[in-house]
């Protein structure tokens, strides 16, 4: 620093430029925020954003009743658009929470204090129509997001006062809402169709589609699940034309047959745990929106390689479509996580002696199921022929392989250059020793020689996960 300069100024320099500002805040964390925000009148409005961005409030009586009172004798207090619902009429206290839960959001909507832009319902046994009143308070809400748990199911008579009241407090309006993301937690499959449909006819019955949603995601971490192709059925009812972004964090046959029969054009597609079994499915979910699709995430499942005729090293027939608009691909080939085989028939002595005589192979180049270091190998003719426009590359090998391995890039021949990928990033289980990470890292500095920092994800000679 230099000594004739005051400190004030470089602090005057720094906070007085609101793009430096914002970028700081970016890192900081909520607490630290408010901190910030106490320093001066200037700072506080500053700080005011960012603190929107990473506050949740939860809705139970320990914060609502005393954050009323402060809201109610100062209409100045920090407003909070993100809020997160608890819901359960087994609660002795229900009829309490629910009263002040709806006093709290009918005084946001009629003194516009704040607009409620994130709502999360985390579902009890719950009344779907004091939900739905909930939803009405709310015309500027962009995004929904519903959890759904093991002991999760719809009330079916109701509260019938809300059933009753003033037709203008049960109108939704969902003209902002542009993102509906369900998450559901050990619940089998008729447990959750029980909540699925209620939830969807009370929530956006026909008058009331979301017309302008942009993004959807689905965590299922059930076997064999059908729940996550249940929500995407309901949405495709809708026939959005704006659906662009879909995220399916466990992807099943049945989530990947919606998306061949989605009304929409996908620019983003994120689907995880995909069985080597539906990669069929895949390829023409993928041909249907490949003509749109910027940003493309795949994560392919080592489950079902073990099968009594199917040999686990059987090469792949995957052709991946042309992709003429992708610039950002993610790929990933890893073993079902152990926490969904626990139970069913694949967790055993059986696949844990299958894993454990994959950890010693020489070579796992099988497992790259969608054939990518294939078209690296065809060098950038190939390479461009099928990601015109890619410039991001990540590739990852997760799981227990214990041992190096390296399933991208053994077999690529020396010369091989593709100059068009700028950002790359790989994430390997074990590097092996130094003398092998400096190896393949200079392998690849030459198949992509325009990327100027190649990122790795490992600790040389221990498995970084």
């Amino acid at each position: 620093m230099d000594g004739n300069i005051a400190p004030n100024l470089y602090s005057q320099s720094i906070f007085g430029n609101s793009l430096i500002t914002t970028k700081i805040l970016s890192f900081l964390s909520l607490s630290d925020i408010k901190n910030f925000r106490l320093v001066s009148k200037s700072w506080s409005h500053q700080g005011l954003p960012s603190l929107r961005k990473v506050s949740f409030m939860k809705t139970n009586l320990v914060t609502l009743i005393p954050y009323m009172k402060l809201m109610e004798a100062d209409n100045e207090i920090f407003v909070h658009s993100n809020f997160t619902i608890c819901h359960d009429t087994n609660y002795a206290d229900s009829a309490q929470r629910k009263e002040t839960i709806l006093r709290l959001f009918k005084i946001l909507n009629e003194r516009r204090l704040g607009n409620v832009r994130f709502l999360r319902i985390i579902m009890g046994n719950s009344d779907l129509a004091f939900l739905r009143r909930v939803l009405c308070l709310m015309p500027h809400l962009n995004t929904l997001e519903i959890i759904v748990g093991s002991n999760a199911k719809v009330e079916e008579n109701g509260d019938e006062e809300i059933k009753n009241c003033d037709s203008d407090l049960t109108k939704l309006k969902t003209s902002s809402l542009k993102t509906i993301a369900f998450m559901f937690a050990n619940v089998a499959n008729k447990q959750a169709e029980q909540v699925i449909g209620p939830v969807f006819d009370t929530f956006f019955p026909n008058d009331s589609t979301p017309w302008k949603l942009e993004k959807v995601e689905i965590l299922d971490k059930s076997k064999n699940s059908v729940i996550g192709g249940n929500v995407m059925n309901r949405i495709n009812r809708w026939k959005v034309k704006t659906l662009t972004n879909v995220q399916l964090m466990y992807s099943g046959t049945s989530s990947l047959k919606q998306l061949t029969l989605s009304h929409s054009s996908l620019t983003i597609l994120k689907v995880g745990v995909v069985s080597w079994s539906d990669l069929a499915l895949l390829r023409t979910a993928l041909a249907k929106h490949s003509g749109t699709l910027s940003v493309l995430e795949v994560e392919v499942s080592t489950k079902t390689t073990l099968s009594p005729n199917t040999r686990c090293t059987k090469p792949s027939t995957f052709d991946i479509p042309t992709l003429p608009r992708l610039r950002k691909l993610v790929y990933a080939v890893g073993k079902l996580p152990v926490h969904l085989l626990s139970g069913s028939r694949w967790c055993g002595s059986g696949m844990t002696k299958h894993y454990e005589a994959l950890a010693i192979l020489e070579d796992l180049s099988f497992l790259d199921y969608m054939n990518i270091s294939q078209i690296i190998e065809g060098g950038q003719v190939a390479f461009s022929k099928k990601f015109p426009s890619l410039t991001h590359l990540e590739l990852k090998l997760c799981g227990g392989y214990n041992r190096f391995h390296d399933i991208f890039f053994s077999n690529i021949r020396k010369n091989v250059e593709i100059p068009q990928i700028e950002m790359f990033f790989m994430e390997l289980p074990n590097w092996g020793s130094r003398g092998q990470f400096d190896s393949l890292v200079k392998r690849i500095s030459k198949i992509f020689p325009n990327v100027d920092y190649p990122r790795f994800d490992a600790e040389i000679g221990h498995s970084c996960r």
